[in-house]
Protein backbone atom coordinates (compact mmCIF):
# COMPACT_ATOMS: atom_id res chain seq x y z
CA UNK A 1 0.00 0.00 0.00
CA UNK A 2 2.60 2.24 0.91
CA UNK A 3 4.41 1.45 -2.34
CA UNK A 4 1.47 2.25 -4.01
CA UNK A 5 0.86 5.39 -2.74
CA UNK A 6 4.62 6.46 -3.44
CA UNK A 7 4.39 5.71 -7.19
CA UNK A 8 1.17 7.32 -7.41
CA UNK A 9 2.72 10.65 -5.35
CA UNK A 10 5.93 10.36 -8.05
CA UNK A 11 2.93 10.20 -10.89
CA UNK A 12 1.46 12.99 -10.55
CA UNK A 13 5.28 14.91 -9.59
CA UNK A 14 5.97 13.71 -13.18
CA UNK A 15 3.18 14.89 -14.46
CA UNK A 16 3.19 18.73 -13.02
CA UNK A 17 6.97 18.90 -14.36
CA UNK A 18 5.40 17.85 -18.13
CA UNK A 19 2.85 20.27 -17.41
CA UNK A 20 5.42 22.75 -17.05
CA UNK A 21 7.23 21.78 -19.98
CA UNK A 22 4.39 21.37 -22.19
CA UNK A 23 3.12 25.05 -21.18
CA UNK A 24 6.63 26.78 -22.17
CA UNK A 25 5.87 25.70 -25.74
CA UNK A 26 2.69 26.51 -25.85
CA UNK A 27 3.05 30.04 -24.53
CA UNK A 28 5.80 30.24 -27.02
CA UNK A 29 4.96 32.50 -30.35
CA UNK A 30 4.47 30.00 -33.43
CA UNK A 31 7.54 30.88 -35.66
CA UNK A 32 7.97 28.09 -37.66
CA UNK A 33 8.54 27.94 -41.48
CA UNK A 34 8.49 24.22 -41.69
CA UNK A 35 4.96 23.04 -43.53
CA UNK A 36 4.11 19.29 -44.55
CA UNK A 37 0.36 17.89 -45.30
CA UNK A 38 0.29 15.30 -42.72
CA UNK A 39 0.84 14.16 -39.13
CA UNK A 40 -0.55 10.88 -38.03
CA UNK A 41 0.21 9.77 -34.95
CA UNK A 42 -0.35 6.00 -33.76
CA UNK A 43 1.87 5.36 -30.65
CA UNK A 44 0.34 2.36 -29.32
CA UNK A 45 2.08 -1.47 -28.53
CA UNK A 46 2.96 -3.75 -31.71
CA UNK A 47 0.08 -5.50 -32.34
CA UNK A 48 -2.25 -2.18 -32.63
CA UNK A 49 0.33 -1.21 -34.85
CA UNK A 50 0.25 -4.09 -37.18
CA UNK A 51 -3.36 -4.31 -37.33
CA UNK A 52 -3.67 -0.60 -38.25
CA UNK A 53 -1.45 -0.85 -41.72
CA UNK A 54 -4.75 -1.88 -43.45
CA UNK A 55 -5.40 1.96 -42.92
CA UNK A 56 -2.60 3.43 -44.79
CA UNK A 57 -4.46 2.01 -47.95
CA UNK A 58 -6.41 4.39 -47.59
CA UNK A 59 -4.03 7.06 -46.81
CA UNK A 60 -1.61 6.40 -49.38
CA UNK A 61 -4.17 7.38 -51.77
CA UNK A 62 -5.28 10.47 -50.57
CA UNK A 63 -1.68 12.00 -49.59
CA UNK A 64 0.14 10.36 -52.49
CA UNK A 65 3.69 12.24 -53.13
CA UNK A 66 2.48 14.39 -49.96
CA UNK A 67 4.50 15.25 -47.36
CA UNK A 68 3.67 12.74 -44.09
CA UNK A 69 5.03 12.19 -41.04
CA UNK A 70 4.56 9.53 -38.81
CA UNK A 71 4.63 9.14 -34.75
CA UNK A 72 5.08 5.64 -33.80
CA UNK A 73 5.95 3.22 -30.88
CA UNK A 74 9.89 3.26 -31.08
CA UNK A 75 9.47 -0.37 -30.90
CA UNK A 76 7.81 -0.30 -34.26
CA UNK A 77 10.16 2.53 -35.78
CA UNK A 78 12.39 -0.14 -37.68
CA UNK A 79 9.25 -1.25 -39.51
CA UNK A 80 7.51 2.17 -40.46
CA UNK A 81 10.66 3.31 -42.00
CA UNK A 82 10.39 1.01 -44.75
CA UNK A 83 7.38 1.86 -45.43
CA UNK A 84 7.87 4.81 -48.68
CA UNK A 85 4.72 6.57 -47.92
CA UNK A 86 6.04 8.69 -44.78
CA UNK A 87 8.60 11.37 -45.34
CA UNK A 88 9.99 10.92 -41.73
CA UNK A 89 9.29 8.81 -39.21
CA UNK A 90 9.94 9.67 -35.66
CA UNK A 91 9.66 7.01 -32.73
CA UNK A 92 8.81 7.89 -29.60
CA UNK A 93 9.81 6.45 -25.96
CA UNK A 94 6.82 6.29 -24.30
CA UNK A 95 8.03 5.60 -20.94
CA UNK A 96 10.74 8.65 -21.42
CA UNK A 97 8.10 10.57 -22.83
CA UNK A 98 6.29 10.21 -19.69
CA UNK A 99 9.59 10.10 -17.43
CA UNK A 100 12.46 11.95 -18.69
CA UNK A 101 11.74 15.91 -18.96
CA UNK A 102 14.57 16.50 -21.05
CA UNK A 103 13.46 13.44 -23.41
CA UNK A 104 9.84 15.34 -23.19
CA UNK A 105 11.62 18.88 -23.97
CA UNK A 106 13.59 17.77 -27.29
CA UNK A 107 10.85 15.41 -28.58
CA UNK A 108 8.58 18.53 -28.09
CA UNK A 109 10.74 20.91 -30.33
CA UNK A 110 10.96 18.08 -32.59
CA UNK A 111 7.14 18.18 -32.92
CA UNK A 112 6.85 22.22 -32.90
CA UNK A 113 9.38 22.39 -35.64
CA UNK A 114 6.67 22.04 -38.27
CA UNK A 115 3.08 23.42 -38.71
CA UNK A 116 0.70 20.41 -40.18
CA UNK A 117 -2.12 20.96 -42.56
CA UNK A 118 -3.82 18.05 -40.92
CA UNK A 119 -3.06 16.08 -37.92
CA UNK A 120 -4.79 12.65 -37.11
CA UNK A 121 -4.60 10.78 -34.28
CA UNK A 122 -5.67 7.29 -35.56
CA UNK A 123 -6.34 5.20 -31.90
CA UNK A 124 -9.80 4.57 -30.86
CA UNK A 125 -8.69 3.65 -27.12
CA UNK A 126 -7.43 6.74 -26.73
CA UNK A 127 -4.95 7.70 -24.28
CA UNK A 128 -4.65 10.57 -22.34
CA UNK A 129 -0.84 11.16 -21.34
CA UNK A 130 0.52 10.05 -25.31
CA UNK A 131 -1.52 10.39 -28.32
CA UNK A 132 -3.82 13.16 -26.98
CA UNK A 133 -1.40 15.27 -25.62
CA UNK A 134 0.91 14.96 -28.98
CA UNK A 135 -2.12 16.32 -30.55
CA UNK A 136 -2.29 19.39 -28.65
CA UNK A 137 1.05 20.31 -28.89
CA UNK A 138 1.21 19.49 -32.33
CA UNK A 139 1.24 22.71 -34.67
CA UNK A 140 -2.05 21.44 -37.28
CA UNK A 141 -4.67 23.52 -38.89
CA UNK A 142 -6.85 21.06 -38.74
CA UNK A 143 -7.07 17.47 -35.89
CA UNK A 144 -9.21 14.80 -36.00
CA UNK A 145 -9.33 12.13 -34.21
CA UNK A 146 -11.73 9.52 -32.48
CA UNK A 147 -14.29 9.69 -30.06
CA UNK A 148 -13.69 6.57 -28.87
CA UNK A 149 -14.07 4.65 -25.31
CA UNK A 150 -13.07 4.17 -21.71
CA UNK A 151 -10.80 2.17 -21.68
CA UNK A 152 -7.41 4.20 -21.65
CA UNK A 153 -8.67 7.34 -20.34
CA UNK A 154 -11.02 8.44 -17.80
CA UNK A 155 -14.42 10.85 -18.33
CA UNK A 156 -12.66 13.96 -16.84
CA UNK A 157 -9.31 13.16 -19.46
CA UNK A 158 -11.29 12.73 -22.36
CA UNK A 159 -13.71 15.93 -21.86
CA UNK A 160 -10.57 18.19 -20.91
CA UNK A 161 -8.57 16.43 -24.47
CA UNK A 162 -12.13 16.17 -26.72
CA UNK A 163 -11.42 20.50 -26.94
CA UNK A 164 -7.79 19.23 -28.80
CA UNK A 165 -9.56 18.12 -32.16
CA UNK A 166 -11.63 19.93 -34.40
CA UNK A 167 -13.23 16.80 -35.68
CA UNK A 168 -14.07 13.34 -33.61
CA UNK A 169 -15.76 10.60 -35.27
CA UNK A 170 -18.39 8.33 -33.63
CA UNK A 171 -18.60 4.91 -33.40
CA UNK A 172 -21.24 2.63 -32.13
CA UNK A 173 -21.65 -0.41 -34.35
CA UNK A 174 -17.67 -1.73 -34.95
CA UNK A 175 -16.06 -3.98 -32.07
CA UNK A 176 -13.45 -5.79 -34.11
CA UNK A 177 -10.61 -3.27 -34.48
CA UNK A 178 -9.92 -4.05 -38.14
CA UNK A 179 -13.58 -2.43 -38.63
CA UNK A 180 -13.19 0.11 -36.24
CA UNK A 181 -10.30 1.25 -38.24
CA UNK A 182 -11.78 1.17 -41.13
CA UNK A 183 -14.85 3.18 -40.24
CA UNK A 184 -12.47 5.92 -39.11
CA UNK A 185 -10.87 5.85 -42.47
CA UNK A 186 -14.49 5.63 -44.43
CA UNK A 187 -15.19 8.96 -42.26
CA UNK A 188 -12.20 11.06 -43.30
CA UNK A 189 -10.78 9.70 -46.36
CA UNK A 190 -12.44 7.13 -48.44
CA UNK A 191 -16.36 6.33 -47.96
CA UNK A 192 -15.91 3.40 -50.23
CA UNK A 193 -13.14 1.48 -47.91
CA UNK A 194 -13.33 -2.07 -46.73
CA UNK A 195 -11.20 -3.98 -44.38
CA UNK A 196 -8.59 -6.34 -45.78
CA UNK A 197 -5.77 -8.08 -43.98
CA UNK A 198 -3.15 -5.66 -42.91
CA UNK A 199 0.46 -6.06 -44.70
CA UNK A 200 3.47 -5.47 -43.53
CA UNK A 201 6.62 -3.70 -45.40
CA UNK A 202 8.90 -6.41 -46.80
CA UNK A 203 11.63 -7.25 -44.13
CA UNK A 204 14.30 -9.25 -45.70
CA UNK A 205 16.17 -11.22 -43.21
CA UNK A 206 18.79 -14.44 -44.02
CA UNK A 207 17.36 -17.27 -42.13
CA UNK A 208 19.52 -19.78 -43.70
CA UNK A 209 20.53 -20.80 -39.86
CA UNK A 210 17.09 -22.22 -39.44
CA UNK A 211 15.60 -25.50 -40.92
CA UNK A 212 13.30 -25.05 -44.10
CA UNK A 213 10.37 -26.03 -41.75
CA UNK A 214 10.16 -24.47 -38.63
CA UNK A 215 7.25 -23.17 -36.03
CA UNK A 216 7.41 -19.97 -34.11
CA UNK A 217 6.81 -19.91 -30.31
CA UNK A 218 5.84 -16.57 -28.82
CA UNK A 219 5.22 -17.76 -25.00
CA UNK A 220 5.03 -14.15 -23.44
CA UNK A 221 2.60 -11.36 -23.45
CA UNK A 222 2.79 -7.38 -22.82
CA UNK A 223 0.40 -8.41 -19.30
CA UNK A 224 2.04 -11.36 -17.73
CA UNK A 225 -1.25 -12.99 -16.62
CA UNK A 226 -2.60 -13.48 -19.90
CA UNK A 227 0.03 -15.99 -20.99
CA UNK A 228 -0.43 -19.58 -21.03
CA UNK A 229 1.28 -21.49 -18.81
CA UNK A 230 5.16 -22.83 -18.98
CA UNK A 231 4.23 -26.84 -18.63
CA UNK A 232 1.61 -26.26 -21.52
CA UNK A 233 3.60 -24.72 -24.33
CA UNK A 234 6.58 -27.79 -23.24
CA UNK A 235 3.60 -30.13 -24.07
CA UNK A 236 2.43 -28.72 -27.23
CA UNK A 237 6.26 -28.39 -28.79
CA UNK A 238 6.38 -32.53 -27.47
CA UNK A 239 3.94 -33.12 -29.64
CA UNK A 240 5.13 -31.34 -32.83
CA UNK A 241 6.49 -33.48 -35.64
CA UNK A 242 10.40 -33.69 -35.45
CA UNK A 243 10.83 -31.93 -38.94
CA UNK A 244 9.92 -29.01 -37.50
CA UNK A 245 12.79 -26.81 -35.70
CA UNK A 246 10.84 -24.89 -32.79
CA UNK A 247 12.21 -21.37 -32.64
CA UNK A 248 11.81 -19.24 -29.91
CA UNK A 249 11.14 -14.98 -30.31
CA UNK A 250 10.33 -12.07 -27.69
CA UNK A 251 12.27 -9.31 -25.95
CA UNK A 252 12.16 -8.27 -22.31
CA UNK A 253 13.41 -10.09 -18.81
CA UNK A 254 10.27 -11.71 -18.41
CA UNK A 255 10.22 -13.42 -21.86
CA UNK A 256 14.42 -14.71 -21.20
CA UNK A 257 12.67 -16.13 -17.89
CA UNK A 258 10.23 -17.94 -19.17
CA UNK A 259 12.45 -19.32 -22.34
CA UNK A 260 14.70 -20.79 -20.14
CA UNK A 261 12.01 -22.69 -17.85
CA UNK A 262 10.55 -24.03 -21.11
CA UNK A 263 14.07 -25.07 -22.34
CA UNK A 264 13.98 -27.39 -19.52
CA UNK A 265 10.23 -28.01 -19.25
CA UNK A 266 10.17 -30.07 -23.26
CA UNK A 267 11.53 -33.70 -23.02
CA UNK A 268 13.95 -32.43 -25.58
CA UNK A 269 15.73 -28.92 -26.69
CA UNK A 270 18.03 -30.05 -28.94
CA UNK A 271 15.29 -28.44 -31.60
CA UNK A 272 15.00 -25.91 -29.79
CA UNK A 273 16.36 -22.22 -31.33
CA UNK A 274 15.87 -19.46 -28.85
CA UNK A 275 16.13 -16.26 -30.21
CA UNK A 276 14.78 -14.43 -27.49
CA UNK A 277 15.98 -11.05 -26.71
CA UNK A 278 18.55 -11.52 -29.75
CA UNK A 279 16.61 -9.64 -32.55
CA UNK A 280 15.65 -6.81 -33.80
CA UNK A 281 11.71 -6.14 -34.68
CA UNK A 282 12.57 -6.36 -38.67
CA UNK A 283 14.37 -9.18 -37.73
CA UNK A 284 11.21 -10.49 -36.13
CA UNK A 285 9.00 -10.37 -38.42
CA UNK A 286 11.94 -11.37 -41.13
CA UNK A 287 11.72 -14.52 -39.57
CA UNK A 288 7.97 -14.90 -38.70
CA UNK A 289 7.36 -14.34 -42.42
CA UNK A 290 8.94 -17.63 -43.42
CA UNK A 291 8.02 -19.56 -40.35
CA UNK A 292 5.27 -22.81 -41.24
CA UNK A 293 3.20 -21.67 -38.59
CA UNK A 294 3.16 -19.70 -35.24
CA UNK A 295 1.58 -20.05 -31.62
CA UNK A 296 1.48 -17.91 -29.49
CA UNK A 297 -0.73 -15.67 -26.69
CA UNK A 298 -2.70 -12.76 -27.53
CA UNK A 299 0.63 -10.81 -28.54
CA UNK A 300 2.38 -8.97 -31.81
CA UNK A 301 3.48 -12.51 -33.01
CA UNK A 302 0.18 -13.82 -34.38
CA UNK A 303 -1.05 -10.18 -35.64
CA UNK A 304 2.64 -9.94 -37.37
CA UNK A 305 1.99 -13.87 -38.83
CA UNK A 306 -1.53 -12.88 -40.04
CA UNK A 307 0.43 -9.56 -42.04
CA UNK A 308 3.20 -12.00 -43.57
CA UNK A 309 0.43 -14.58 -44.53
CA UNK A 310 1.53 -17.51 -41.90
CA UNK A 311 -1.11 -19.31 -39.80
CA UNK A 312 -1.15 -18.93 -36.59
CA UNK A 313 -2.83 -20.47 -32.93
CA UNK A 314 -3.69 -17.62 -30.59
CA UNK A 315 -4.27 -18.73 -27.09
CA UNK A 316 -6.43 -15.82 -26.14
CA UNK A 317 -7.96 -14.33 -22.81
CA UNK A 318 -11.52 -13.07 -22.90
CA UNK A 319 -10.75 -9.29 -21.81
CA UNK A 320 -11.30 -7.68 -25.49
CA UNK A 321 -12.48 -10.89 -27.34
CA UNK A 322 -14.07 -10.31 -30.82
CA UNK A 323 -12.34 -7.13 -30.71
CA UNK A 324 -8.64 -8.03 -31.52
CA UNK A 325 -9.09 -11.79 -32.14
CA UNK A 326 -10.32 -13.42 -33.94
CA UNK A 327 -11.02 -11.63 -36.76
CA UNK A 328 -14.22 -10.87 -38.32
CA UNK A 329 -14.54 -13.41 -41.08
CA UNK A 330 -15.66 -10.27 -43.54
CA UNK A 331 -12.17 -10.02 -43.68
CA UNK A 332 -10.68 -11.93 -46.59
CA UNK A 333 -8.04 -14.61 -46.86
CA UNK A 334 -9.38 -16.55 -43.76
CA UNK A 335 -6.27 -19.15 -43.87
CA UNK A 336 -4.34 -16.56 -42.28
CA UNK A 337 -6.74 -15.07 -39.49
CA UNK A 338 -4.99 -16.43 -35.98
CA UNK A 339 -6.58 -19.75 -34.98
CA UNK A 340 -8.53 -18.34 -31.97
CA UNK A 341 -8.37 -21.03 -28.43
CA UNK A 342 -10.33 -19.83 -26.32
CA UNK A 343 -12.45 -21.50 -23.13
CA UNK A 344 -15.84 -19.21 -22.98
CA UNK A 345 -16.96 -17.72 -20.04
CA UNK A 346 -19.97 -15.37 -19.18
CA UNK A 347 -17.27 -12.53 -17.95
CA UNK A 348 -15.70 -12.11 -21.32
CA UNK A 349 -15.34 -8.10 -22.50
CA UNK A 350 -14.42 -7.55 -19.39
CA UNK A 351 -11.35 -5.37 -20.36
CA UNK A 352 -9.34 -7.37 -18.04
CA UNK A 353 -11.54 -5.98 -14.79
CA UNK A 354 -11.65 -9.41 -13.91
CA UNK A 355 -13.89 -10.77 -11.55
CA UNK A 356 -12.06 -13.61 -10.39
CA UNK A 357 -8.91 -13.83 -8.08
CA UNK A 358 -5.57 -13.01 -10.20
CA UNK A 359 -2.86 -15.61 -9.22
CA UNK A 360 -0.16 -15.76 -11.96
CA UNK A 361 -2.87 -16.57 -14.42
CA UNK A 362 -6.53 -14.98 -16.12
CA UNK A 363 -9.44 -17.63 -14.82
CA UNK A 364 -9.91 -17.53 -18.45
CA UNK A 365 -6.01 -18.53 -20.04
CA UNK A 366 -6.34 -21.28 -17.09
CA UNK A 367 -9.15 -22.86 -18.61
CA UNK A 368 -7.78 -23.66 -22.07
CA UNK A 369 -6.41 -27.08 -22.03
CA UNK A 370 -3.50 -28.44 -23.94
CA UNK A 371 -6.27 -30.95 -25.99
CA UNK A 372 -7.99 -27.92 -27.16
CA UNK A 373 -4.79 -26.41 -28.81
CA UNK A 374 -3.50 -30.07 -29.67
CA UNK A 375 -7.29 -30.60 -31.51
CA UNK A 376 -6.51 -26.84 -33.52
CA UNK A 377 -2.95 -27.42 -34.29
CA UNK A 378 -3.62 -31.21 -35.54
CA UNK A 379 -6.22 -29.36 -37.71
CA UNK A 380 -4.10 -26.89 -38.91
CA UNK A 381 -1.11 -28.96 -39.60
CA UNK A 382 -3.20 -31.24 -42.19
CA UNK A 383 -4.13 -27.82 -43.45
CA UNK A 384 -0.86 -26.87 -44.31
CA UNK A 385 0.70 -30.95 -46.15
CA UNK A 386 -2.74 -30.25 -48.17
Amino acid sequence: MIKYCLCKLYFKYQCFFNALVDLSFLLLKKQTQNTADLLLIKVDAIGDFVLWQDSLRAYREKYFEKKVVLICNNLVREIAILDPFFSEVWGIDRKHFLFSRKYRYFFVKQLRSITFREVISATFSREYYYSDRLVKLALGLYKIGYNGDFENITKDQKNKSDIYFQKLVNNSLYRSELFINAHFVRQICDPGFQPQLPTLPYCSFDTTFLRERYCVFSISASYSARAWSIDNYAEIIDTIPLEYEIVLLGYGKDDCNRGDLLLHSVRTSDRITNLINKTTIVEMVGIISKASLVVGNDSSAVHIAAATRVPSICIAPGAHYNRFVPYPKEVSECFYHPRVVVCQMFCFGCGYHCCFPIVNQLQCIKNVTTSMVLKELNKLLDEIKK
